[in-house]
Parts: structure tokens; C-alpha cells; sequence
């Protein structure tokens, strides 16, 4: 079980050398991740934010959150799909 996306050199992400292994990857509807992860990102105190460096940034509307989540760290999400949608 992993987050990550596949690659070479991860135990076992890497699909061409393993093509016997069968990989599920799950992904939401984009808005929807969007949309609860406003709340979750907000939803952290300071107390929180200061012992990770200021992350996770306070975002301020939810066009804040799609800009983060699709600008910012666009991995998060739309690569991580991207990349396993490549391979199915």
C-alpha cells in the first residue's frame, strides 16, 4: 500500500520490471478532493503548523485549495494520476 507514484528504484512501483504483479491504483473525483481537502487543510491548528514548518498552509476559499493542490503540489494529486493512468 502506498501514496507514491510508480517508479524505478521503489520496492515493487517499478510496473515494467514486474509486470506479473497486477497494481490497483484509486483515485477520487478531482473536485471532491479538492473539496474536503479545504476543510482538512484548514482544519489543523497553528500549534500544528508551527511543528511542520508552517505547513499546512491556512487557505483562504476553496479556489485558494484547488490552486495549492493543483499548482503548489500538484504530485498530490493530478501527477499521481497522471502517472498511474499511463500505465493501465
Amino acid at each position: 500500500f502506498t501514496h507514491l507514484s510508480p517508479a524505478a528504484g521503489l520496492h515493487g512501483l517499478d510496473v515494467r520490471e514486474h509486470p506479473n504483479i497486477k497494481y490497483i491504483a484509486v483515485a477520487r473525483n478531482a473536485k471532491e478532493v479538492v473539496r474536503s481537502f479545504y476543510p482538512f487543510l484548514n482544519g489543523h491548528s497553528q500549534k500544528f503548523r508551527n511543528m511542520w514548518g508552517g505547513f499546512p498552509p491556512k487557505l483562504d476559499s476553496p479556489e485558494s485549495c484547488l490552486k495549492f493542490v493543483a499548482e503548489t503540489v500538484p504530485d498530490f494529486y493530478f501527477n499521481f494520476v497522471k502517472s498511474w493512468w499511463a500505465l493501465r
